[in-house]
């Protein structure tokens, strides 16, 4: 957090207040966010989940890397240890950040138009310290399936493995347009496809994005 600017007059700086209202409405999302992660957390154990887990698996920390509208499923997943993901400093950010807190995946708040540069440092630190980290490669607006340079430069800071992922679900909904996610319906069949670890150095986005397609594409085999 960078400090408050001091003005030549030797006024205290002055802190911003809160409205009541402001503070009413956050702790409304915050709530809503919570009860919607319980929902899903009751969600995800009707699934009848098929996983596909890396063969060579080891203990370094892992960037799990996938495209936007397919994370759904992760939740079904039981994770091999603590999780961290970026969140948006947005109003839907609160809500979400609120939900995942429910599902069990740590939050650090941030974004590539607000905090980005927070955001990545916290996020490299979490994953130093031994934590996994989930990231939608493709952006916080897209464009869908176009790999960012995020998850690359997290892996390499942080000495991690980068880990391709690729789910599908035998019946769903589509919930959402711009990135097609899609809601599995209950007792569905999902799949999870974690591909081998790889080391980021080397590996640019196109390659990444290749990985994550195969994985998305054995998934999809799977519940076929």
């Amino acid at each position: 957090m960078l400090p408050s600017r001091i003005s030549a007059s030797t006024s205290a700086p002055t802190a911003t207040a809160t409205s009541p209202a402001s503070a009413s409405s956050s702790y409304q999302r915050r709530a809503l966010g919570s009860l919607l992660g319980a929902l899903v957390w009751l969600w995800m154990r009707t699934l009848r989940v098929r996983l596909v887990f890396p063969v060579t698996a080891n203990d370094r920390a892992w960037v799990l890397c996938f495209f936007h509208g397919k994370q759904v499923p992760l939740f079904a997943w039981a994770r091999r240890r603590n999780t961290v993901a970026l969140v948006s400093h947005s109003k839907d950010g609160d809500l979400q950040a609120a939900s995942l807190r429910v599902l069990g995946i740590g939050v650090v708040r941030g974004s590539s138009s607000r905090g980005g540069a927070e955001g990545l440092r916290a996020l490299i630190h979490s994953v130093k310290a031994g934590s996994d980290a989930a990231m939608a490669v493709d952006g916080p607006r897209g464009p869908l399936h176009e790999v960012k340079g995020g998850s690359l430069t997290l892996a390499r800071a942080a000495n991690a493995h980068v880990v391709p992922v690729g789910t599908a679900t035998s019946n769903s909904i589509r919930i959402s347009a711009w990135d097609e996610m899609r809601l599995p319906l209950p007792f569905s069949k999902v799949a999870i496809v974690f591909s081998e670890p790889i080391e980021a150095d080397g590996v640019s986005p196109s390659v990444l994005r290749e990985l994550i397609v195969a994985a998305n594409e054995r998934a999809e085999k799977l519940v076929a």
